[in-house]
């Protein structure tokens, strides 16, 4: 099977994503900052000494790279189901997808608390092209809240698909 030319692809431009929905929990949130070694109090609440308290995760606010937790898995789970006008798959073989890049812009966002409870994060691919027989492309992520009155978070996911794989 040959790979398909970039035209082809550019159908995909505008595609819309399902939006994905994503539960935020306090003890997540500083779990989390824990595991990539960050215990800032702003990020992290250590366990109570005493097994019967609980911890108060009020005041922590999500980890900047905790946004790949919301913004990513719900992307590569919708990329096999995708498919072009002539009902092929966009993505042939998912083995040759490969992640490349996350840039995340938090200017003007509001901070993710546990008191947000929930993210809902709504993408669309941008742009594609081809290089060194590599297709690539990016999607853009804007994470906000149910009523989209506050925004968390804004990223830009790049993928590339290798030879064998579009």
């Amino acid at each position: 099977m040959s790979e398909r030319p970039a035209e082809y692809f550019e159908q995909f431009k505008g595609y819309k994503f399902p939006v994905s929905k994503y539960r935020i929990k306090g003890k997540k949130l500083s779990a989390f900052a824990a595991a990539i070694g960050d215990k800032n109090p702003k990020y992290y609440v250590p366990d109570p000494e005493d097994p019967n308290e609980k911890a108060d995760y009020s005041g922590i606010v999500a980890h900047p790279a905790y946004a790949a937790c919301y913004t990513i898995p719900k992307l590569l789970e919708a990329l096999p189901d995708i498919k072009g006008s002539d009902g092929e798959p966009m993505l042939r073989n998912i083995g040759k997808l490969l992640h490349a890049a996350q840039e995340y812009d938090f200017s003007g966002c509001d901070p993710l608390t546990p008191a947000t409870k929930k993210v809902f994060s709504e993408a669309e691919f941008s742009k594609f092209w081809i290089k060194s027989n590599i297709l690539w492309g990016e999607a853009i992520v804007v994470s906000t809240n149910e009523e989209k009155t506050k925004t968390f978070c804004k990223t830009i996911i790049r993928v590339g698909i290798r030879k064998g794989g579009y």
